[in-house]
C-alpha cells in the first residue's frame, strides 16, 4: 500500500491554483475574452506540470490524517496564496 503524504498533496493543489488564477486575472483584465488572450495559454503551458500534479489526488488521501504541523504549513501556504491573489487583483 502506498503511503500518502497529505501535506504534500494539499501544497500541490495550492501551487496548481496560482497559475490558474494568474491567467484568469490576465484574461479578464480588459473585461472580455478575445483571441488576443490566447497569448496567456503559454503561461498555462509553462505551468502544466504544476497544474497536473495539483489535480492528481491519490486514493487514500484523508484530511483527517494531517498533523498539527501539516495544518500549520498548509495554513501558511494558503495565506500566501490568498495574499498573492489579492495583490494580483489590486494590480489589475
Amino acid at each position: 500500500m502506498n503511503e500518502v503524504n497529505e501535506r504534500k498533496e494539499v501544497l500541490e493543489i495550492l501551487a496548481g491554483l496560482k497559475p490558474l488564477v494568474e491567467v484568469g486575472f490576465k484574461v479578464s483584465a480588459d473585461g472580455k475574452v478575445s483571441i488576443s488572450d490566447l497569448k496567456y495559454l503559454v503561461d498555462l503551458l509553462k505551468a502544466f506540470d504544476v497544474i497536473k500534479e495539483a489535480i492528481k489526488i491519490p486514493s487514500g488521501f484523508e484530511f483527517k490524517d494531517l498533523s498539527g504541523e501539516d495544518l500549520k504549513v498548509i495554513g501558511e501556504a494558503t495565506y500566501n496564496l490568498v495574499k498573492d491573489i489579492i495583490e494580483m487583483k489590486n494590480e489589475k
